[in-house]
């Protein structure tokens, strides 16, 4: 249908992913800005900039206050992963900011 695709670099392939999934034609899945920070993409489809392919986890709140909508029915798993990586010898060895984030998921 001709939308503007938005990418993050780190999961540049998964509108090609999503695309063949939704067997959905129109659309080059490398088409469209990309952006080196996902909160950036997030920000330019929050102003209405293109379609996001959204990881559940970073946009919940988002999805939840209408702030983002979800375009499509369905999901895939894309077989990606986030990864929390901290630095040793700390005597909290997961900060409780990020510990109460955590639980939100």
């Amino acid at each position: 249908k001709g939308w503007t695709l938005l990418h993050d670099a780190t999961w540049r392939g998964d509108w090609a992913k999503w695309l063949n999934f939704a067997s959905a034609s129109g659309n080059d899945a490398a088409m469209g800005p990309v952006f080196s920070l996902y909160s950036l993409a997030v920000e330019e489809a929050k102003q209405g900039a293109g379609v996001l392919m959204g990881n559940q986890p970073l946009i919940k709140a988002e999805l939840r206050c209408g702030a983002l909508v979800k375009p499509f029915v369905g999901s895939i798993n894309s077989g990606g992963a986030l990864t929390a990586a901290f630095r040793t010898g700390l005597d909290d060895p997961v900060p409780s900011h990020f510990a109460s984030f955590l639980s939100t998921l």
